[in-house]
């Protein structure tokens, strides 16, 4: 399922496997870390998001939301699993990957 959609808001799924009942995933490396941990580096440097930085955000997690929808999938998390490179972008890894090895 993953594999079948590319998205630039989008972690990269370049394949999965099912082995010994496991399915075992092979994904973009993003090395900047995840939304939540910025936030808490942020929070504990006393720093913090002004509104543009939250709209900025919010704007890439939506889009990668609505690639996902326009296939008629939904994400499964509605939690933090944002993830971004050195260059600042977003993408997300919300989306379920139980039909991933399928």
């Amino acid at each position: 399922m993953m594999r079948s959609i590319q998205h630039e808001n989008l972690v990269h799924c370049y394949e999965a496997y099912k082995f010994s009942e496991r399915a075992w995933i092979v994904m973009e490396y993003l090395d900047a870390g995840s939304l939540t941990e910025v936030i808490e580096y942020l929070d504990a440097c006393g720093l913090g998001f002004d509104e543009c930085h939250i709209a900025y955000i919010l704007k890439n997690i939506l889009q990668g939301l609505l690639a996902l929808h326009s296939k008629g999938k939904i994400h499964r998390y509605a939690k933090s699993f944002c993830k971004r490179d050195r260059s600042g972008q977003l993408e997300s890894q919300s989306a379920s990957f139980r039909d991933a090895y399928r």
